[in-house]
């Protein structure tokens, strides 16, 4: 009896080790279980994506670290710079605001600069900016909250949540714009990463085309995209996707420097309204010629406002309105930024324009835009009515960081798909 009772016992131990083991083995395993759901979540392809549209866009620069890794925590500050970011289209705080408002021996940081734009916009009221809660770890709930109030402040668009603060509304609300879905919706209160800003954030500048500075909404659909559409940090839906396919710089893509559009914005993507006014106004002088009205020096002044060299300019701006007045040339048209097909090659940007204009009066079919008079050979124009297609070159000039337009003549530039639309003498 003593036996069976000391063997009973032995395996009751047994038993009971067992079942110690098994509950340790179910308590670690679940917070392991749940580590590995979120690392593979949050360093999956969808999300490697955002963090690279968020390089594109240029907001990684935002995130006090400047890296857009996923799996980070971000602090209030930090999501109330990206969201004010994001809905202005600005990166450089500093080249946005005055300083004129501070007052004399004042700290001016960049923080300081973004929470004084936000309480003049009203996004943020004083009483909520105390520097521990701008330290703060934030939530998804925070995230959509400014949200909602930049919709309202800073892009004019109406929101229901910002007059009766209901949550499940807000909720709801931004899923219908599909700039949440259900996995952000449950996570309302819970712990903001890097990589649900990247997402959200990304889905709120594609919804309201936050970056475009022109005409045209951004593409989401991705049957409608080009095949090309990495090369691009957005597409429009105002642009034929044939003409993003077109090869840029008659295949320069092979040099060692070259830089397609996704990476040339990263740089250049808050100057884009002043390329595009720059490059659209130049074009815009040269597809509206009247030889009747025609005044050599104002056309002379106005070209060389906008251009990074002008050799011998005044001599071929005068050879070219005489030709002008000569065979009585009358052109109307309209040069459009093809956006943002803007790339770089050798230290030259190059800018996809599309030019359309009508030669509504000439006794001539030779030479008839800017520029054609100083090519080697005639330039034909056998229609009357063209839409062409052109990568126009730009480059800087010292003390400056802007870009200006290169002189060449429009021929020259063509891209492939319009390549037949003009012919030189001979060819």
């Amino acid at each position: 009896m003593k036996k069976n009772s000391a063997k009973m016992g032995k395996k009751k131990k047994i038993l009971m080790i067992s079942l110690i083991v098994v509950a340790i083995l179910i308590i670690v395993s679940i917070p392991v279980t749940m580590y590995l759901k979120f690392i593979l979540r949050y360093n999956s392809k969808e999300y490697k994506e955002y963090e690279n549209k968020m390089k594109a866009y240029g907001l990684d620069n935002l995130y006090s670290n400047n890296e857009v890794k996923s799996t980070e925590k971000v602090t209030n500050m930090e999501v109330l710079k990206i969201i004010t970011g994001a809905s202005l289209n600005i990166t450089d705080i500093s080249n946005y605001v005055s300083i004129i408002s501070y007052n004399f021996g004042e700290e001016i940081t960049e923080d300081s600069l973004w929470l004084n734009e936000l309480y003049d916009t009203k996004v943020l009221n004083e009483n909520e900016a105390d520097e521990s809660t701008l330290q703060q770890n934030a939530t998804i709930e925070y995230l959509l909250k400014y949200i909602e109030r930049c919709k309202l402040y800073l892009l004019n668009e109406m929101s229901d949540y910002m007059s009766d603060k209901n949550d499940e509304k807000l909720i709801n609300s931004l899923k219908d714009e599909g700039i949440i879905t259900d996995y952000e919706a449950k996570r309302f209160g819970k712990t903001l990463y890097k990589g649900d800003v990247n997402k959200i954030i990304c889905k709120y500048i594609d919804k309201y085309s936050l970056c475009v500075v022109g005409d045209g909404k951004i593409v989401t659909d991705p049957e409608k995209l080009p095949s090309n559409a990495d090369a691009y940090p957005y597409i429009l839906d105002n642009v034929d996707k044939k003409v993003y396919e077109q090869p840029m710089g008659n295949n320069i893509e092979n040099s060692l420097n070259f830089a397609e559009p996704v990476e040339v914005y990263q740089f250049q993507g808050s100057k884009y309204a002043e390329i595009k006014n720059t490059i659209e106004d130049y074009y815009n002088e040269l597809l509206n010629i009247d030889y009747k009205t025609v005044d050599a020096d104002k056309l002379y002044e106005k070209i060389i406002d906008s251009t990074a060299l002008f050799v011998n300019g005044k001599e071929i701006t005068n050879k070219y309105v005489n030709y002008v007045k000569e065979n009585e040339i009358t052109l109307t048209g309209k040069a459009t930024f093809v956006e943002p097909c803007l790339y770089s090659s050798a230290g030259i940007h190059r800018a996809r324009l599309k030019l359309e204009f009508q030669i509504v009066n000439s006794k001539t079919d030779k030479n008839i835009l800017f520029y054609d008079l100083e090519q080697a050979k005639n330039i034909i124009y056998s229609k009357n009515a063209y839409t062409l297609y052109i990568d126009a070159n730009l480059s800087g000039v010292a003390n400056s960081d802007s870009l200006y337009n290169e002189l060449n003549s429009i021929y020259s530039m063509l891209i492939n798909m319009s390549k037949n639309e003009l012919k030189q003498e001979g060819d």
